[in-house]
């Protein structure tokens, strides 16, 4: 009884030590938010000793994966998370129940979280070519009617010009 009563309050203090990861991870700038996912791995590592619903923590890390700096480095991560799973499946003999949906769900939340971003990323450049698009747009024809009232202004000019000449003579 004392025994596990003290795993569950191991595990109590990693769930709250990763709220505190992942709720700091919001407010951390982009290149420090690869240290926030390992962070949470290694919660989910200790964490996995203790509980096989642990793997929820590398189902976390994987998702978190997408807002990292490239696409090609959040997928390289969300397979090194995989492959550190399956290391320590291995290694300390963990059960069925921790692995099975552990690695499969985080290869399926990671990668569709990171497609999800990626697109979204995608999207937003697309909207402010757009906007730009627009803008130049707008400016072509500004000056296209800047152009066409002085090349009027002028030839009004010259004709004035022209016909005082002959009104002099």
């Amino acid at each position: 009884q004392p025994r596990s009563r003290g795993l569950g309050d191991v595990y109590k203090r990693q769930t709250i030590t990763f709220l505190v990861v992942y709720f700091r991870c919001y407010w951390a700038p982009n290149r420090q938010y690869v240290y926030h996912v390992l962070a949470i791995v290694l919660i989910g590592s200790f964490a996995a000793l203790v509980s096989p619903t642990a793997n929820t923590f590398f189902i976390y890390a994987g998702a978190m994966c997408s807002r990292l700096s490239s696409v090609k480095f959040a997928v390289s991560t969300i397979f090194a998370i995989l492959m550190w799973m399956a290391a320590l499946s291995f290694v300390f003999d963990l059960s069925v129940y921790f692995y099975v949906p552990g690695l499969a769900f985080t290869a399926i939340i990671g990668l569709m979280n990171t497609y999800q971003y990626a697109l979204q990323q995608n999207k937003q450049a697309l909207v402010l070519s757009r906007k730009e698009t627009q803008r130049l747009a707008k400016v072509a024809e500004r000056e296209r009617i800047a152009r066409d009232l002085h090349d009027l202004i002028g030839h009004t000019f010259s004709v004035i010009t022209l016909k005082l000449s002959l009104i002099h003579i």
